[in-house]
């Protein structure tokens, strides 16, 4: 059986329609999914984020989704100079004494006074009772003060959804083909 031209003509045209349709709207398509996915990021860092103040909870950011090769690059940021220090935890050194103040129920530090050999590496010092400007002076046991991981633990919830969201956008991807091939 000969196919003649003119059928082939059709079937060309329409296999061309639904291939710009789709390279058009692919990419939006894409963003879109991509932007959802990066809130739903930053919700799920920002639950997981420590309060005193607000402060380093509320300076979650996300920055426009941006395309590198085949990849959509989604990026979560934190301007706070302190951010990694509570994401992954940091050290010091044991026998600091720090003059705190006590803020909104906590402890918060208002400077360095020096080290004290006295009390050993580690050894606890406790707290003594505020002096007459409400300050107290307290000594550091602890080497390493461990993190809060709320961007990997964020992270780790937002991939296990990955799959439904793969699912949804496969799904949009055929209904372009199908509203493609009625025109």
């Amino acid at each position: 059986m000969k196919v003649t031209g003119k059928k082939s003509g059709n079937f060309a045209r329409t296999y061309a329609g639904m291939m710009k349709t789709l390279s058009q709207n692919l990419h939006t398509l894409h963003i879109g999914f991509a932007n959802h996915i990066g809130v739903e990021l930053i919700s799920e860092i920002k639950q997981r984020t420590p309060v005193d103040y607000g402060n380093l909870r509320n300076a979650w950011i996300l920055e426009p989704v941006r395309k590198t090769g085949n990849k959509y690059i989604i990026q979560a940021l934190n301007p706070q100079k302190y951010a990694a220090f509570i994401e992954f935890g940091y050290m010091q050194r044991p026998g600091m004494l720090l003059r705190m103040r006590m803020e909104r129920g906590k402890l918060r530090f208002q400077e360095m006074l020096g080290y004290s050999f006295a009390y050993g590496l580690g050894e606890p010092t406790g707290k003594a009772e505020p002096d007459e400007n409400g300050d107290y002076i307290i000594c550091t046991r602890k080497r390493f003060i461990p993190g809060h991981f709320m961007g990997r633990q964020g992270l780790e919830v937002v991939e296990k959804r990955l799959p439904g969201y793969k699912k949804r956008l496969q799904q949009k991807i055929r209904q372009i083909f199908k509203g493609a091939k009625r025109r």
